[in-house]
């Protein structure tokens, strides 16, 4: 005698079907959060290199600065009578003050 088929739904295997579809989302998830937890420290590795790379080739430069001093001649007239200020820089200003208002 063959099995009879049932008007109802076959539950067990409705109910299988469902949870095999929920545990392959699951999976499917957690894989795609693994992946970008990955791709994310990855990003961040190659942040720190670059960031290394960077001040390795800051603090390799040669910080030399050149500091050579012109020499101004004054004749000996100009010297008397104290008219030795260069036509850029005035004696009344200080460039390493902090302050705008003139020294007198």
């Amino acid at each position: 005698m063959s099995p009879s088929p049932s008007k109802g739904l076959d539950w067990p295997l409705v109910l299988g079907s469902l949870s095999a579809a929920v545990l392959f989302l699951c999976s499917l998830v957690v894989l795609v959060m693994l992946a970008k937890r990955k791709a994310k420290a990855a990003a961040e590795e190659k942040k720190r290199r670059q960031e290394a790379q960077f001040w390795t080739k800051v603090h390799a430069r040669d910080h030399v600065v050149d500091l050579t001093l012109r020499r101004t001649s004054f004749t000996s007239q100009e010297w008397a009578h104290g008219d030795t200020e260069t036509p850029s820089r005035s004696s009344a200003w200080n460039p390493l003050s902090t302050f705008t208002t003139p020294i007198y």
